[in-house]
Order: structure tokens, then C-alpha cells, then sequence
């Protein structure tokens, strides 16, 4: 989840939720959030002593951000004119997750497949988040992952008010009478 266009002033009030799905935590030393307007021109380190849950959330937030877990200088883009971009990269320089956001992609951002992203998610008015529908499940499809909505920081988002359970389910289609 991001906030991106804070209530006011975004001096200091963007955030970025991480999650982490797997069963162990996960120390964040040495990884990097990026972001940017027209490039990734500004990068942030996070700090050594970072750890996510099994299973958790951390929140990464400006110098007034007052429920983040760790403060960073983070500069989010209002995507007023096509798309703005963060991405999370891990300690050994592997992008681990890229988010876009805004209108069309006259920058050619990439996606994590390292083509240009074709799939944008839309722009958060201000005060309001851009959130994945379900927590964790990334299809490199950001107009389909995510949605503008009330902020939930440190906590899941849901499951997108469909009541719909993902999963690696064997339910199958096993008879049907097509023409009755």
C-alpha cells in the first residue's frame, strides 16, 4: 500500500507499506526503495536494523509520518502528467516489485519483466491510498492488483470486498448441461 497524495502538504507525509507473505521474516538491510516522476531519481536505503514478520508489515514514512515503523526521506509523485513509479530492490541489486501508477507511460517505465509496463494502476486523490487488492498477490498487472482507497497502513488491505478466496485450489468445473 502507498500513500502518495497526502491530506495537505506532501512534504514528509508519503508512506509505503511493505508485506511480507512468507512464513519467516525478513531482514531489510541493505534493500532500497526507488521512485520517481520521469526516472528513478530518488532512492532510499533502508535501515540495517528493519525486519518484517512472518506474515507482517512494515511501514516506510516521511519525517512526519507518525505510525511508521522507520522513517525515510520518500518522494512519491502525484502522477499529474503520466505515470509515477516506486520499486523495491533487495540487497544484491534484484528488483523485487515495481508499482505504477498515474495515466498512459510516455516514460516507458518497465514493469518487473523488464518490458515496458503496459498495465498502470490509477492515482490516488489526495488522502487516499493505492492499495494491492489482496495482500501479496502480484500479477505485474497494476491496473488489476491494485485500487485507490481508505488508507489501512500496518494492517491488510483485504481481499478487494469481493469475498473471493485466491489460492492453488483444485476446484474444477466437473459437469454442466449446455443446452438444456
Amino acid at each position: 500500500e502507498m500513500m502518495t497524495n497526502p491530506d495537505g502538504s506532501d512534504d514528509g507525509a508519503e508512506w509505503v507499506e511493505l508485506y511480507n507473505p512468507e512464513a519467516r521474516e525478513v531482514n531489510l538491510s541493505g534493500w532500497v526503495l526507488e521512485s520517481g516522476t520521469s526516472s528513478y531519481s530518488h532512492a532510499d536505503a533502508i535501515a540495517d536494523d528493519v525486519i518484517i514478520p512472518a506474515g507482517g508489515f512494515v511501514v516506510l514514512g516521511g519525517p512526519v509520518v507518525e505510525f511508521a515503523d522507520t522513517t525515510l526521506d520518500i518522494y512519491l509523485g502525484n502522477a499529474s502528467t503520466g505515470a509515477d513509479a516506486a520499486r523495491l530492490v533487495d540487497c544484491s541489486g534484484i528488483i523485487r516489485d515495481t508499482v505504477l501508477y498515474g495515466s498512459g507511460n510516455p516514460e516507458e517505465w518497465v514493469d518487473d519483466d523488464g518490458l515496458p509496463a503496459v498495465s498502470i494502476a490509477s492515482s490516488p486523490s489526495e488522502g487516499n491510498s493505492l492499495a494491492r487488492l489482496v495482500d501479496g498477490m502480484d500479477t505485474d498487472q497494476c491496473a488489476e492488483d491494485f485500487a485507490v482507497g481508505s488508507a489501512t497502513p500496518g494492517a491488510a488491505n483485504g481481499s478487494g470486498g469481493s469475498g473471493c478466496e485466491a489460492g492453488t485450489f483444485s476446484v474444477k468445473i466437473n459437469e454442466l448441461l449446455p443446452d438444456p
